[in-house]
């Protein structure tokens, strides 16, 4: 399922007692049905009127989401945080500079996310990890949390690379306006930008896509993960590609983050196709 630009959900009342929109846009009554724009039923849920004003069920579209959000950069998460909060889509829930920790932290299921905020361009501190390797992780793992990658460069640049990660859209970080309706769009259930899937659709693909671990690793990556495979110590590997020993272990962790698994012998195995 693909859509085009800010596709949010709405609202189609059964019966009426309205209280205006919530974030969403969604009308808010004592019975509604979750509708995508093109005319997917996401949900159906009731709003019993009485003293207690309960809501006896509940959509991703009519509730706070509990956000988190990956950036190098703690000015830009400043940023982000204040945009969430005055979006009155939800809170955040956690953030970090490091994709390592973030990816941790999304696959506990304690610190969840129902959305991320992830910046393409990181860091050092993330060993080598982009944007995109993080999303692919996250979306191989799950498709429950929502996708939204964030950039200083033009979005068409990485736009390609963030569809095949599983994100639900990229968006420039300069104008907050843009910014604040793309997160709630895809807080929603909806896309942001051409060609993007929904997080469960997504999951699908992915997990049954094509796309190998060679894909993931630089050249110099796959260089020490092939002799690595012949059974060579770290310090003979060093020997073979003409570098120090610390510069393997660094090769062999950075391939090991991307394929999001702990060991150097999954990490062959998975390279080599012997894991899928």
């Amino acid at each position: 399922m693909i859509h085009d630009q800010s596709v949010q959900p709405r609202i189609a009342v059964k019966r009426f007692g309205l209280l205006g929109r919530d974030m969403c846009g969604n009308m808010r009554g004592s019975h509604f049905s979750v509708i995508l724009g093109n005319g997917e039923l996401l949900g159906q849920g009731s709003r019993k009127m009485g003293k207690n004003e309960g809501i006896s069920a509940m959509t991703d579209a009519t509730k706070a989401h509990r956000f988190s959000i990956l950036d190098d950069d703690p000015f830009a998460i400043d940023g982000l945080t204040r945009i969430i909060n005055s979006s009155g889509a939800g809170s955040v829930l956690w953030t970090a500079t490091a994709a390592q920790k973030a990816l941790s932290l999304a696959m506990d299921t304690d610190h969840a996310p129902d959305m991320m905020l992830v910046d393409m361009a990181l860091g050092p501190e993330s060993r080598g990890l982009s944007g995109a390797d993080v999303c692919y992780a996250i979306r191989r793992r799950t498709g429950k949390i929502r996708l939204l990658i964030v950039t200083s460069f033009p979005t068409q640049t990485y736009q390609r690379e963030a569809i095949s990660a599983g994100a639900q859209g990229i968006v420039g970080k300069s104008d907050w306006n843009v910014l604040r309706s793309a997160i709630v769009s895809v807080a929603c259930g909806g896309t942001w930008g051409g060609g993007f899937e929904t997080s469960s659709v997504a999951h699908l693909r992915v997990r049954k896509s094509v796309r190998t671990a060679r894909r993931l690793l630089s050249i110099r990556e796959q260089e020490a993960l092939a002799f690595k495979s012949r059974g060579l110590t770290n310090k003979r590997i060093s020997q073979s590609m003409g570098c120090k020993e610390s510069t393997v272990n660094s090769l062999l962790a950075r391939a090991k983050a991307k394929l999001h698994v702990r060991t150097a012998a999954e990490a062959v195995a998975l390279w080599t196709g012997e894991r899928s």
